[in-house]
């Protein structure tokens, strides 16, 4: 009985532990997109084509692409709309579809390196390297495919990890999902 309790007293302190971990990465990177003010009613980049898709989608519910847009947008436009649908149609929203992406991309990243064994400190600084590496961080304010790629690809990734290491074919079936997501953001 008491070993049960150990346990679950174990499992709960390292839950907390990889919460707080997480938090305080996030914070930081948190505190770094507001020092940068992503804020603004205009497209950065080639993001201005991605939001027309999104917008046609959102008030359409079909997909229409301008000559320019590649055809693997869809997944990004359908999470584009439903922001667009939630908040309202203005690049800033589809900046913050963005920034949440980037944040569980950053998480992922974070759970990918536990599981493969790396010790806290050395996880924190990577992660921190991963979340400010200068495209991400780039890309994070924008409304481009690259952040919403590696996040898929990251929780395919993930997944797959899972999926080995428990031996469970689920995680392995959502890995798969992920990766297929993927390819529906991006395909190089």
């Amino acid at each position: 009985m008491a070993s049960r309790r150990d346990s679950r007293l174990e499992k709960m302190t390292m839950r907390r532990r990889v919460f707080f971990e997480l938090l305080s990465i996030l914070a930081v990177f948190a505190a770094a997109i507001a020092l940068i003010h992503p804020r603004g009613e205009f497209p950065l980049g080639d993001d201005w084509d991605f939001a027309l898709a999104t917008w046609n989608f959102a008030r359409t519910g079909h997909f229409i692409f301008t000559p320019f847009t590649a055809v693997s947008l869809r997944a990004q436009v359908l999470w584009g709309a439903l922001w667009t649908w939630m908040f309202g149609q203005s690049f800033e929203v589809l900046r913050m579809s963005t920034l949440v992406v980037a944040a569980a991309a950053i998480a992922i990243i974070n759970r990918i390196l536990a599981r493969a064994g790396v010790a806290g400190g050395a996880r924190v600084i990577a992660t921190l390297a991963f979340a400010f590496h200068p495209i991400f961080l780039w890309a994070s304010c924008t409304y481009m495919t690259e952040v919403p790629y590696v996040c898929a690809s990251a929780l395919a990734l993930y997944c797959f990890l899972r999926g080995l290491d428990e031996d469970r074919r689920a995680w392995i079936i959502a890995g798969c999902a992920a990766a297929v997501v993927s390819t529906f953001i991006r395909q190089t």
